[in-house]
Order: C-alpha cells, then sequence, then structure tokens
C-alpha cells in the first residue's frame, strides 16, 4: 500500500541523539521524573562547539527530557536558528505523579481497568505508569495538545516510542479486548501522532515508531502513517541477536514490508550486559548506518553517551568521511523514498534478490542496495579487514572509497556481477560497489567522479 509519509530531506543528514541524565530512556514530558534538564542544554551546547570545530556534517539533535532544558523556549529556537534540525521523543506514558496525567485522568482518555480506574503498568525501567487511550475519540485532542508542545518550541520531527503495552485486564473505550487491541494499538497510536503533527502546520512531518503491525480490519497499518521505524536499541555488541550484525537483516526485512527509513543506533545503545563500546565498533557503525536512510547517534545507559570525538583521530576521520558521504545521499534517499511513498514500490534500500533473483543472491542478509546502483557490503565481524561480497548479476560494479570530502572514488577496473569476491576492508572503509553501464565514461553512468550516484540522479528505470 502505498505511504502518505515520505522522508523529509534535512531530517535524512547525520543527527545525534542526547539522551537524558543518567541514560534513563523515558524522559517524556509525561513520564515519571527522568527528565533532562540542565545536563542536556550542557551537552548539546558543547556539541555544537565540537561539530563547528571538527567539521562535522551532523545537522539534526534528537533531544529526550527536551521539556525541562532550562530556558528551552529560547534555547530550541537558538539551535533553529543555528540550522540545526529537531526532534523531539515522545511515549504514550502518563505517570501518576505528572501534571498532565491529573488532566488525561479528567478526560478519561487513559486506558482503564475493569473498575473503570486508570489501569497501571510497570514500565521496563521499573516504574508505574498509565497509557493513553487512542480508541477514545477524545485523545486525538489530547495528544494534539501534547504535541503542540514540543512543536512549540521548533521541533520538527518526532520519536514515537513504546506502543506495546497492552496486556490483559485493560478495557478500551472501543471495547476491544486486549488481545485485539494488542495489534491495532500501534497503528492507532501512529495514526494520531500524524494527526497530532499535521495540527502543527506539519505538511509533511517526519517521526519515527518503534511498535508498529500490518493492516487490521479497517485499519491501515502503522506504515500507511509513517514509513519510519527504529530498528535501534541494539547492543553494544557484534552479535547478530542484538549487535551491528542484527541491523541489516531488520532492516532488510522492513525494507520488503514497505518500509522506507529505518533508524538504528551507531555504537550500539544497550550496555547492560556488554562492555562498552570500542572504536572499532563505533568506526564499523558509522560507515554501515551511513548507506541507510537515517545515520544517527544514539548511545547511552549504563556507561554514558560516546561522540565522535570521544575516540581517537582515526575513528573521527572516518566518521567524518563517512557522514560527508551521508549527506551527498541525502538527495538520493529522499528521492526514491518519495517515489515509494507515491507508488508502492520498494524504498531507497533494495535487497539484492530484487534486482538478482538467483538462488546464489537470494540468502544474501549483509548487503543491500542502496537506490537502484550503489551497492554497500559493510563490515560486521569484529577484527575483519576483508569479506566476502556477492555482486548481482546482470551487471558489472566498480569498487569506490570514499574520499575526505565524502566522493565516491574509483578502485581498479569494473568486476563481473553474478560471483562472489573477495574485497579488502580496511578500518577506514567498507566495500561499496557501483553499478557499471556499457559504454559510459570509466564504466558507470555517473561520470568519472561519479557525482551522479549521490546527487540521487536517475540513469534507468526503477525495477
Amino acid at each position: 500500500m502505498p505511504q502518505l509519509a515520505s522522508t523529509q530531506g534535512a531530517l535524512c543528514a547525520p543527527w545525534l541523539d542526547r539522551i537524558n541524565q543518567n541514560g534513563e530512556g523515558e524522559a517524556a514530558p509525561n513520564g515519571g521524573g527522568f527528565t533532562g534538564g540542565a545536563a542536556t542544554k550542557a551537552d548539546l551546547q558543547t556539541a555544537v562547539q565540537k561539530i563547528r570545530a571538527l567539521h562535522l556534517p551532523i545537522s539534526t539533535f534528537g533531544v529526550e527530557g527536551w521539556q525541562s532544558v532550562p530556558d528551552g523556549q529560547h534555547f530550541f529556537p537558538w539551535l533553529r536558528s543555528r540550522h540545526f534540525d529537531l526532534v523531539a521523543y515522545w511515549n504514550p506514558f502518563l505517570a501518576p505523579n505528572n501534571p498532565v496525567t491529573s488532566q488525561a485522568v479528567a478526560q478519561g482518555v487513559e486506558v482503564k481497568d475493569v473498575n473503570g480506574q486508570p489501569y497501571p503498568v510497570v514500565t521496563n525501567r521499573g516504574n508505574y505508569s498509565y497509557v493513553v487511550d487512542f480508541t477514545n475519540p477524545n485523545a486525538q485532542a489530547f495528544w494534539n495538545q501534547q504535541l503542540a508542545r514540543s512543536c512549540a518550541l521548533g521541533f520538527e520531527g518526532t520519536h514515537a516510542d513504546f506502543g506495546e503495552y497492552v496486556i490483559d485486564g485493560m478495557q478500551f473505550h472501543d471495547g476491544s479486548s486486549p488481545a485485539v487491541e494488542h495489534n491495532r494499538y500501534p497503528i492507532q497510536y501512529a495514526r494520531a501522532t500524524r494527526t497530532a503533527l499535521a495540527a502543527c502546520n506539519r505538511r509533511n512531518p517526519f517521526f519515527y515508531v518503534r511498535a508498529g503491525f500490518s493492516p487490521v480490519d479497517d485499519l491501515p497499518g502503522s506504515l500507511r502513517f509513517t514509513p519510519a521505524v527504529i530498528v535501534g536499541d541494539e547492543s553494544t555488541d557484534w552479535s547478530r541477536g542484538g549487535g551491528i550484525a542484527s541491523l541489516p537483516p531488520a532492516m532488510l526485512n522492513l525494507a520488503m514490508g514497505g518500509g522506507t527509513t529505518f533508524i538504528g543506533d551507531i555504537g550500539g545503545y544497550f550496555d547492560l550486559y556488554t562492555p562498552p563500546t570500542t572504536a572499532e565498533l563505533f568506526t564499523r557503525w558509522s560507515q554501515l548506518s551511513a548507506l541507510t536512510p537515517v545515520m544517527r547517534i544514539h548511545d547511552d545507559t549504563i556507561h554514558g553517551s560516546l561522540y565522535p570525538w570521544s575516540f581517537d583521530a582515526a575513528t573521527l576521520d572516518a566518521y567524518r568521511r563517512y557522514a560527508r558521504l551521508k549527506v551527498r545521499l541525502v538527495g538520493l534517499v529522499d528521492h526514491w523514498s518519495r517515489l515509494a511513498a507515491r507508488t508502492g514500490l520498494i524504498g531507497p534500500v533494495r535487497p539484492l534478490v530484487l534486482d538478482d533473483p538467483s538462488p546464489a543472491a537470494r540468502p544474501i542478509g549483509d548487503e543491500w542496495l542502496l537506490g537502484p546502483d550503489l551497492l554497500a557490503a559493510p563490515v560486521i565481524v569484529e577484527g575483519a579487514r576483508s569479506r566476502r561480497v556477492y555482486l548481482p548479476a546482470g551487471a558489472r560494479w566498480q569498487q569506490v572509497t570514499v574520499s575526505q570530502s565524502g566522493r565516491l572514488v574509483g578502485l581498479g577496473a569494473p568486476q563481473l556481477g553474478g560471483q562472489t569476491v573477495t574485497a579488502p576492508a580496511p578500518l577506514t572503509d567498507i566495500p561499496l560497489y557501483v553499478r557499471v553501464f556499457p559504454g559510459s565514461q570509466r564504466g558507470s553512468c555517473y561520470g568519472a567522479d561519479l557525482r551522479g550516484v549521490v546527487a540521487g540522479r536517475v540513469c534507468r528505470a526503477y525495477r
């Protein structure tokens, strides 16, 4: 089904999330007291200085705990005046001690128990909270008022977190059972969020969700309201279960299901049972993330936040080069995302099997095409300095590297598709390839300097 929403080009540029104090991830405006406060403001001010001094192309800040930042009514417009886009954190929780909760209860827009009282759930941080009941017609007006708070400060994007807290014993306004509402709730949540952002005069609002579901009865799926899905909260390791290696297959599965925009966590987020993020892991994650729709740093639980300047010069250099590449890819990502929104086609991330249905291509779950002609093969194995890369059949492929300015530069002679090659992968780069077209300059329809691929130009019909 074609999606209503599409990415906004500005919000596809590299961004950095500032987690609230103590790494508590539920610093929503109506949450249980975890806030950002002065620490968030100080960290953002430092980030602005570092970004400018180190010539990093970060232009978006995601902010958790924004509601508690001192003098936010002036500080956030100041960030906007410095050409930073802002993404506000929200979730549907209503903490009993939050002043807004009494308003929600008075309006009856919270999920209730069998006795008609607010139903308390225990969140993953161990505190009690109620949940907004989006089956109640009055909930939309309430939600509009809530999101208007961040809109008024200049936040144009929204992280609509959670949406999966539906359990036995809950009573919903429309009479739906928890068993049914469990799958409907994230769709209703996404719909309400889109409507609330539209009420903020956001003509094409950008927001992303964590929970979602396919169409249910009379409801279209979550992707009808937002194409953006977080595949984040990964662990700070190399594991296939939850670390960096889990990201490519999750993203490719979502792409086949109609998603176009995927948001992960450079360096990993959860370090409860894993070591702190290493320089190598941060580098490989940055390289991988640059070849996805959104390149976001989001890492803060026990060991604290890590930024590109937290490591050595080589790590900083690799991040900066790939972030500059990411900026050059914004046009490509936005073009194919909008095309997908209009037509229902696959978005900018394309599993190889769509272009090469051969048995060799079908099991490939750690490579993809970004747009029609740029092949990404990230390194997701610790210590690896080479990797096997399958080149899709039906074309020749030229390996490219990333220059200091973020441009793609050709390496060697083109190679025939339909084969698996061993590609060098020094820590400075991952294997990248551009499709070759016969008779074109240096074998690429993009010309000798490959400018077209990063400008989003179309060299052939989209298959």
